[in-house]
């Protein structure tokens, strides 16, 4: 008897846990709850002081946020005819997620949507704190607008090079001095060094001076004129015969020459403008 009454007490206990789960399960779909991520909708408020900048956004999104509007996909049963993604009260100050309409779109629109969304609120002069809190509230949710989010906003980011030039403009004179000097100080490298390469190879009275007590080369003498030695030695005894010294260093030395007197030829000219121009647009091609 006492088994049967601890029997009925567990079941009565159970009835009650379980039609307890079930009200409040019902009571989160029925009534409409928003800000959670089981809610069709998500209500998000707008601060008080950013609402006349976000406004302007959603002016900017079309009449009514009529671009916001999503393609469903063929497999949908989305029976709503508002097919907004966002819809805005500026009277109350109230931005609403539709998160059956996204789930119900096709890919395109979605990213089209809210690529727009983004570009625009991020242009706008809403400040930092109510944008993040937008993109939490949509990031949490549906994951994937979480995961549209980061290359969508990548998308947006590009290098300014006009405001750059602005920038850099008042340095010039200065960054153009700076180049003259480059200029001279190249030129007399290259051809000192030239010099005592050619001095290096050809006059082996001036070979033993340049080389130091421990066998090294002075440091000004480059390694094709030292690698030329070499060869031409090795090959008095080859069955090659003998190779002329000048002709392997201006093979080793030419594309060198016509690098860099081009470089120099566009420092002096002014026409480097032209050359990352055309750099640009090269890469432009490419990508």
């Amino acid at each position: 008897m006492k088994m049967n009454k601890l029997y009925l007490l567990l079941m009565l206990t159970l009835t009650c846990f379980l039609a307890f789960g079930s009200s409040v399960a019902f009571a989160d779909v029925s009534d409409g709850t928003t800000g959670t991520k089981n809610s069709s909708v998500i209500s998000i408020p707008i601060n008080a002081g950013d609402r006349p900048y976000f406004e302007k956004v959603w002016d900017s999104l079309g009449t009514d946020g009529s671009y916001m509007q999503l393609d469903f996909t063929s497999m949908s049963d989305n029976q709503n005819t508002d097919t907004r993604m966002l819809t805005y009260d500026k009277n109350k100050g109230i931005l609403e997620y539709h998160d059956d309409n996204f789930r119900s779109a096709t890919a395109k629109s979605r990213k089209k949507a809210l690529g727009l969304f983004i570009e625009n609120l991020q242009s706008s002069r809403v400040s930092k704190s109510t944008q993040d809190d937008i993109y939490q509230h949509l990031t949490m949710a549906n994951d994937e607008i979480s995961r549209m989010m980061v290359p969508l906003m990548m998308d947006k980011t590009s290098a300014d090079l006009y405001t750059a030039g602005k920038w850099v403009n008042p340095f010039i004179p200065t960054i153009r001095v700076i180049i003259g000097v480059a200029v001279f100080i190249i030129t007399f490298f290259l051809i000192a060094t030239s010099i005592l390469d050619l001095l290096f190879i050809g006059m082996p009275m001036a070979r033993e001076r340049m080389v130091k007590k421990d066998g090294q080369k002075i440091s000004w003498v480059t390694h094709d004129a030292e690698s030329v030695v070499r060869e031409v030695e090795s090959s008095i005894s080859s069955v090659g015969g003998y190779k002329n010294p000048y002709w392997l260093y201006l093979r080793r030395r030419v594309f060198t020459y016509i690098i860099l007197a081009l470089c120099l030829l566009y420092l002096i000219a002014g026409e480097l403008g032209g050359l990352i121009s055309w750099l640009l647009k090269l890469m432009s091609g490419v990508i």
